[in-house]
């Protein structure tokens, strides 16, 4: 620890539905409007050190001990990785170990930094498999002023990919990250221009989120982004807003262009390794929306196919029965890979033993449990 301030009751790991996250920094020096950070008091603010990269990586060990998944790691949920001279220079400290402990689980960073000093080059160096997130939601394009601090224009955004891109290297791969995704931002005839530069730049795919509201009080919004949500952005289900109309246009640009635009971050994992999309978008009540509506390639869609037709194993099964509920699966059926059960469970369980056992899992009756879902009062603000 190198800091003597009192650490927010956020875990250093958790554990998400496409990824595990670490999160030894929180405080990030963007204000974005439509930020969760905003709930936490952690926009526009200095990031603040609370695990230096020897001792997170212990800790990540210590957590992984005994696993065999492959489940990426996500560098950096309450902060920019890439935004500060020392962020960056944990990031480099970090993948140095990381690279050795964990070789085939992939990194994961998300940024929007205009500057985003020679890590690259550093994650090709150190050998770690790596996905890069370039975030860029175009409100400074579409003359929205809803973000602050050193972030990245679209101009830079696509000198950073290019960057990356240049390494010609399959295990640091840079990956556009569209959101939120909303009517406002995206003008129907921006957005050919729009893929066309990106697709040039060398990213390998976009992913595209819209506004999620789940976990805000929206009392609490802005009224900047309150005025972001018009009648044209349908809310879908998880309180998802989302730009349907514009949505259709952009993934027939994707399929006319041969650019993977796909609608959640494992998609865009997954066909940047070659594998299996863990979460088993392609099937399911939502399956329309976030799988068959997208422009991913033949080749993963392939990939993805084949893996539905792969049986459950008894070993499969024995090993989500030991992380989840007494009975859990004793009523539960299996269809194709997926597991589903009455049984109420959490969501930091499903997650857990869904990354474990290799399976899909899921139950009729979920209660909400992420890392950033949680009571926020005064004792959340670290600082000035």
């Amino acid at each position: 620890m190198t800091t003597g301030v009192v650490r927010p009751n956020i875990p250093l790991i958790a554990e998400h539905d496409t990824w595990i996250t670490v999160d030894p920094l929180l405080g990030c020096p963007a204000s974005c409007d439509y930020c969760f950070l905003g709930a936490f008091f952690l926009r526009n603010r200095k990031p603040i050190e609370f695990s230096d990269p020897n001792l997170l990586l212990d800790e990540l060990n210590l957590y992984l001990s005994g696993r065999e998944d492959s489940t990426p790691i996500a560098l950096g949920n309450y902060t920019d990785m890439l935004m500060t001279p020392a962020n960056r220079q944990y990031v480099a400290s970090f993948v140095k170990r990381y690279a050795e402990s964990h070789p085939e689980r992939p990194l994961v960073l998300i940024t929007k930094s205009r500057d985003i000093g020679n890590i690259p080059e550093v994650i090709a160096e150190s050998g770690c498999r790596a996905v890069i997130f370039f975030s860029q939601s175009f409100a400074g394009e579409s003359g929205l002023g809803l973000e602050s601090g050193p972030i990245a224009d679209f101009q830079t955004t696509i000198k950073n990919i290019e960057s990356v891109a240049a390494l010609r290297s399959d295990k640091v791969v840079p990956v556009h990250f569209w959101r939120p995704f909303l009517s406002r931002l995206n003008n129907s005839a921006n957005l050919v221009n729009r893929v066309e530069r990106l697709q040039k730049s060398g990213s390998r795919g976009s992913v595209v989120v819209g506004f999620k509201s789940r976990g805000f009080r929206q009392e609490s919004w802005t009224p900047a982004t309150s005025n972001l949500i018009t009648p044209n952005d349908i809310h879908y289900p998880g309180d998802e807003f989302f730009a349907e109309e514009s949505w259709f246009l952009l993934a027939a640009l994707g399929r006319e262009m041969n650019y993977p635009i796909l609608r959640h971050t494992s998609c865009v994992i997954a066909a940047t390794q070659k594998v299996p999309d863990a979460l088993r978008t392609w099937e399911g009540n939502q399956s329309t929306h976030y799988c068959l509506s997208t422009s991913c390639a033949l080749p993963q869609r392939k990939i993805c196919r084949t893996a539905s037709l792969i049986d459950v194993t008894i070993e499969q099964l024995n090993g989500a029965a030991n992380l989840l509920p007494v009975g859990a699966l004793v009523d539960a059926y299996v269809v194709a890979g997926q597991v589903t059960t009455s049984v109420p469970i959490d969501e930091y369980t499903l997650n857990v033993a869904s990354h474990v056992s290799g399976l899909r899992i899921r139950s009729k009756s979920v209660e909400p449990r992420k890392a950033w879902i949680g009571s926020v009062n005064e004792d959340w603000r670290l600082g000035s």
